[in-house]
């Protein structure tokens, strides 16, 4: 079964919302390092996850954790894939959203649902 196939909705093109994008690192001592988030892009989104450009790591593998923010928001995201792009310090990430109904989620479809309201509108009236 493809990764397509394995979707539970549609992967929707953004306009590059910009968010933070922070790996947390952990001591020797067990205490966790929170550096400052460097800047990604969430290229695509679905109902569970998205397409994210960042920073290329090598600390990332399918499984990391990486913490992402959005207006004021923060969620944990889970790295599903990594892929190479055409500038080697910028990997494309798809991840999951672990928090699928949390604040990050609702500011990010707030901020998508910005633009197109009417179009929502229509596919609400359609579903009902």
């Amino acid at each position: 079964m493809s990764a397509m196939e394995k979707r539970l909705g549609k992967r929707q093109s953004t306009s590059d919302i910009r968010i933070g994008w922070r790996i947390d690192r952990e001591t020797r001592r067990g205490l966790r390092m929170k550096p400052d988030p460097q800047e990604g892009v969430i290229i695509d989104i679905s109902v569970t996850g998205a397409g994210v450009l960042a920073p290329a790591s090598d600390e990332l593998r399918p499984g990391s954790r990486v913490r992402i923010s959005f207006d004021s928001h923060e969620g944990t995201v889970s790295v599903r894939r990594i892929a190479p792009t055409s500038d080697p310090a910028v990997s494309r990430y798809g991840v999951t959203f672990e928090d699928g109904h949390g604040p990050l989620i609702d500011a990010v479809n707030r901020y998508l649902a910005g633009g197109r309201p009417d179009t929502l509108d229509r596919f609400w009236n359609q579903a009902t």
